[in-house]
């Protein structure tokens, strides 16, 4: 039978109002991790978590955020203390258990949306944090690397001017398939033109057709009636 473990963590650091609670719920629900997190009024941040003893320690490493570059905003795990359930520093009563999945708790009543909005905008300021560190590292290289970079901008806009070329050609089939499916359907239009007037023509000469044969109808009766009256005359 798998053993289940649980622990208190105590997260000592920049952790309050860079994202941190947010985080750790990020990543204790991707590993199956029951539990909590909240704030606690030092400045540190509270933890409960339940699960086997091998996912727990990847969870206490995954969430070990060390900041090397002096970014204020961004997350900066300074000191962790973990307790063992059954230890003085494990509250049965302050984790509030059994725990049914991961939760952040806001020490406030609060609804399903704004604890929703609160959690968005945590993972905001993480992204954030994120993102002025991307571009601190980028702007470091830049300035250490500036031959380069005009080199490989010299040589994009060489590729990019070849580029221009072919599709500029490319373009001028397109237009010549375009202007030749447009004389195709001018044909087209002018063959269905000519197909009406020969629809008319044949309608008008279905109408002499029948006139003709109406006349030559009357003409036969008439030569019949004529011959019979003869006839007659001859026996008479």
């Amino acid at each position: 039978m798998i053993e289940m473990v649980k622990k208190r963590i105590i997260v000592k650091g920049n952790v309050q109002g860079a994202g941190f609670r947010a985080l750790v719920k990020k990543i204790a629900r991707s590993m199956g991790i029951k539990g909590r997190v909240q704030n606690l009024d030092d400045g540190t941040v509270e933890i409960y978590c339940e699960a086997e003893e091998d996912i727990l320690i990847r969870f206490v490493k995954a969430i070990d955020i060390r900041q090397k570059d002096g970014n204020l905003l961004a997350i900066d795990v300074q000191e962790m203390k973990i307790y063992l359930d059954g230890s003085d520093g494990y509250s049965k009563k302050d984790a509030m258990e059994p725990f049914t999945s991961f939760e952040i708790d806001y020490r406030q009543d609060l609804t399903v949306a704004e604890k929703e909005s609160l959690e968005r905008q945590e993972l905001l300021i993480v992204g954030g944090s994120q993102v002025s560190d991307r571009l601190e590292v980028v702007g470091q290289k830049v300035d250490g690397v500036g031959q380069d970079v005009r080199a490989m901008h010299s040589d994009m806009n060489v590729r990019f001017e070849g580029l221009d070329k072919k599709y500029h050609v490319i373009g001028e089939h397109l237009l010549e398939t375009s202007q030749n499916i447009a004389g195709m359907n001018e044909n087209i239009a002018h063959m269905n033109e000519n197909n009406a007037k020969m629809n008319d023509n044949i309608a008008k000469m279905n109408e002499d057709l029948s006139v003709i044969a109406r006349a030559l109808l009357k003409l036969v009766e008439s030569n019949i009636k004529k011959n019979g009256r003869r006839a007659k005359k001859a026996k008479g």
